[in-house]
C-alpha cells in the first residue's frame, strides 16, 4: 500500500476522542459506514499480528476491520465495544459462580482461536463485559464483551 492510499483510507475516519492518556487509541467514525470504531497507532513491526487478525473471525475475538501502514506506524481499526471491565464484574457480588465459568470457558476459547492461528502474546489486558451480559473474550488488547 502506498502513502496516497494510506492518506486517504486514514482520511475515511474521522476522530471522535481520544481513549488513552498517550494520545494513540481513539474512538473514530467511519465517514463511508457511519461506523463507530477504534483505532490505534501501533509499531510498525506489529503489522503481521494484525494482518493475521484481519482474517480471524471469532465470537470473542474483536474484529480487526482494517490495517493501515503509514508514516512507520501502523493505524489499526477495530470493532468499538462498550461495557464494563471484567474485573469490576467479578467483585460484584452479583457475579455468580455460573457467569464466572462461562466468562473463563470463553476466555480459554477465544486463546485456543489465537494460538491455532499462530498469534501467540503474553500478556491478556482489560476484558469488556456486555450491557447484554453475553461473556466475550479478549487478548492483548483486543477487547470483546462479556
Amino acid at each position: 500500500m502506498n502513502d496516497l492510499t494510506s492518506e486517504y483510507k486514514l482520511s475515511c475516519y474521522q476522530r471522535i476522542e481520544s481513549l488513552d492518556e498517550n494520545n494513540a487509541i481513539w474512538l473514530v467514525r467511519d465517514s463511508i459506514t457511519g461506523r463507530q470504531c477504534v483505532m490505534r497507532k501501533q509499531p510498525m513491526m506489529q503489522r503481521e499480528v494484525y494482518q493475521r487478525l484481519l482474517t480471524l473471525r471469532y465470537p470473542h475475538i474483536v474484529e480487526i476491520i482494517d490495517v493501515i501502514p503509514y508514516a512507520g506506524h501502523i493505524y489499526v481499526v477495530e470493532e468499538y465495544l462498550t461495557g464494563s471491565l471484567l474485573s469490576t464484574r467479578l467483585l460484584e457480588k452479583k457475579s455468580s459462580r455460573r457467569f464466572i465459568l462461562k466468562a473463563g470457558s470463553q476466555i480459554l476459547k477465544a486463546l485456543d482461536a489465537l494460538h491455532r492461528s499462530q498469534i501467540i502474546k503474553r500478556n491478556m489486558e482489560t476484558v469488556l463485559t456486555a450491557q447484554y451480559k453475553t461473556p466475550h473474550r479478549m487478548y492483548h488488547h483486543l477487547m470483546r464483551r462479556l
